[in-house]
């Protein structure tokens, strides 16, 4: 193990042991999300915008965004 090494400075053993206690301390990354989950939150954001903007009317904005969702999860 590096920190028994002799020739280290003491800021040096100790830069190793927080490394080390981090390490040890640390979690697995998130797992990713869907393939199309970026694509779908990218949809709902853009149908929101249209609703608050007064673009579109919420009865028009969600079944355009159910539609269009399920279109993007089918892979279509």
């Amino acid at each position: 193990m590096l920190l028994k090494g002799s020739d280290l400075s003491a800021s040096e053993k100790q830069v190793l042991a927080y490394t080390d206690l981090a390490l040890k301390n640390a979690f697995a990354p998130p797992q990713a999300g869907p393939a199309a989950s970026t694509a779908v939150s990218d949809l709902l954001l853009k149908t929101s915008q249209d609703i608050a903007f007064k673009k579109i009317s919420i009865q028009q904005g969600v079944p355009k965004f159910l539609a269009d969702a399920g279109k993007t999860l089918d892979g279509k």
